[in-house]
């Protein structure tokens, strides 16, 4: 079953990774930005401090929405329109540092979108799915 599954998966779907202006137009995009602050990542749990790679985590420039902003206006240029939306399947979804975080993003993208914090195991928001209606 489990098989059958990923062949259609990789039957419907073509994944892509680089430079998101080369790649065209998409159905989902999917992105795990940098997140945190400089200042806050020396206070990280030792487990994601000494396992994840800076550079995967930290936003140097002091605004830790940045990326979120930028991933979103890409998303207006190059997101097609789809059934997606449509069938329920939110078609931008990144990973945020937190609750707050994601209440940040999720005021300034609320315009003409479904926007949803998603909760991790622990309760803490960890995912934002956007949902256009385009």
């Amino acid at each position: 079953m489990r098989e059958s599954f990923i062949t259609r998966v990789q039957q419907l779907c073509r994944l892509m990774s680089g430079d998101p202006v080369d790649t065209g137009h998409v159905d989902i995009i999917v992105s795990n930005p940098p997140y945190v602050d400089r200042d806050v990542y020396t206070t990280l749990d030792p487990d994601v401090r000494l396992w994840e790679d800076r550079c995967a985590l930290v936003v140097d420039s002091g605004d830790c929405d940045l990326f979120y902003h930028k991933i979103g206006q890409l998303a207006n240029a190059i997101l097609r329109p789809s059934w997606i939306p449509h069938a329920g399947i939110p078609n931008l979804n990144m990973e945020i540092g937190d609750d707050r975080q994601g209440q940040r993003v999720k005021r300034w993208m609320q315009q003409n979108l479904k926007v949803d914090v998603v909760k991790d195991m622990s309760a803490k928001g960890r995912l934002i799915t956007i949902m256009s209606v385009i």
